[in-house]
């Protein structure tokens, strides 16, 4: 994938976590709790497995410090 914002390719890679908990959205100074990430899923990027890591792939630009993620 190129990068919209230079044109050069981009590094395809993942962003993960530890599994505890889900990757979410959320814009600043918005508050999510607990109950919106587990029993609403709001925002969720990547759900947390009890026995593995919250993943989503993504692009990194190196040229413009920029990563996209690959949304399900």
């Amino acid at each position: 994938m190129n990068c919209p914002y230079c044109g050069i390719e981009m590094t395809i890679g993942m962003i993960e976590g530890d599994g505890r908990m889900s990757l979410i959205w959320r814009e600043y100074g918005e508050k999510i709790g607990w109950l919106d990430r587990v029993l609403k899923k709001k925002n969720v990027i990547a759900e947390a497995h009890v026995f593995g890591k919250s993943a989503v792939g993504a692009y990194k630009c190196e040229e413009c410090n920029k990563i996209i993620i690959e949304l399900h």
